[in-house]
């Protein structure tokens, strides 16, 4: 059974964030390969209302990646950045900024921890850097949103 917590943030490295903390019944590889493999991305990678429409995640440290997201009024929304950290199945950290969308343009940060714990693997998910509170307040929601969709693509 998955459990969550989250707390805003006042972006200990500046800015508004969020974290959450949701577990998972599978263990951290399952999970590590489910936030970097692109053909498992575009299944759940998503908050409601929108489809991942495109998807360039090479998960490689210092590789840059993109992510095209098509909401359900038509609007293409796209984000890009560069990977910081890829360690399987521990830690996946990568920048992230808005190239089209209504959302800041501001450069933004997630950090990704798979932990192992007994019955499966706690992931906290940190994305901070945000230029104000309502934006990480907006990108919270679509994380809990993905991860719920993730449990439902994993569940048996």
């Amino acid at each position: 059974m998955p459990s969550g917590t989250r707390a805003m943030n006042d972006g200990l490295l500046g800015g508004a964030g969020a974290t959450l903390t949701r577990r998972f019944r599978e263990s951290p590889d399952v999970l590590f390969h489910a936030f970097t493999d692109p053909e498992r991305l575009l299944q759940w990678w998503c908050p409601y209302g929108f489809r991942t429409e495109a998807i360039d995640f090479p998960a490689i440290t210092g590789r840059g990646y993109s992510v095209a997201l098509r909401a359900d009024d038509g609007a293409l929304w796209v984000h890009e950045g560069v990977f910081l950290v890829v360690d399987p199945p521990h830690r996946l950290s990568y920048t992230w900024r808005w190239t089209t969308g209504p959302l800041s343009r501001h450069e933004s940060l997630v950090e990704i921890r798979f932990e192992a714990v007994v019955g499966g693997t706690d992931v906290t998910i940190a994305h901070t850097r945000f230029d104000a509170p309502d934006e990480a307040s907006a990108h919270e929601r679509g994380w809990l949103d993905a991860c719920e969709r993730l449990e439902r693509l994993l569940a048996p």
